[in-house]
C-alpha cells in the first residue's frame, strides 16, 4: 500500500523540478493504477504539454473534461493546444 502512495508523490516531485518526462511516465503509472484521480490527468496532460506532446496533452484534457466539464485547467490548456494548432474554432 506504501508503494501505491509513493508513485503519485515521485511524479508530483518530478513535475516540480522540472523532470517532466518521468512525471509523465509515473502519471501513467498513476493512472493505470486509479484511473479516477482526474488530477493526474490534468498533470499527465501538462507533463506532455510541456514536452510538447499535444497529442497526448489534448487526450489527457479531453479525458478530465468528459468527467467534469468546467474544469478550468482542463479547458484552458486545450484552448492552448487548440490554438497551437491553428484551430481556433475548438477553442
Amino acid at each position: 500500500m506504501a508503494q501505491d502512495q509513493d508513485i503519485p508523490l515521485a511524479a508530483n516531485k518530478a513535475y516540480d523540478s522540472g523532470d517532466y518526462a518521468l512525471a509523465f511516465e509515473l502519471f501513467n503509472q498513476c493512472i493505470t493504477a486509479d484511473s479516477t484521480v482526474l488530477s493526474h490527468h490534468e498533470k499527465l496532460g501538462l507533463s506532455a504539454y510541456r514536452m510538447g506532446m499535444l497529442a497526448q496533452s489534448k487526450q489527457a484534457f479531453s479525458h478530465v473534461i468528459s468527467i467534469d466539464t468546467f474544469n478550468q485547467l482542463s479547458l484552458t490548456q486545450l484552448a492552448s493546444i487548440y490554438e497551437q494548432e491553428g484551430n481556433t474554432q475548438s477553442s
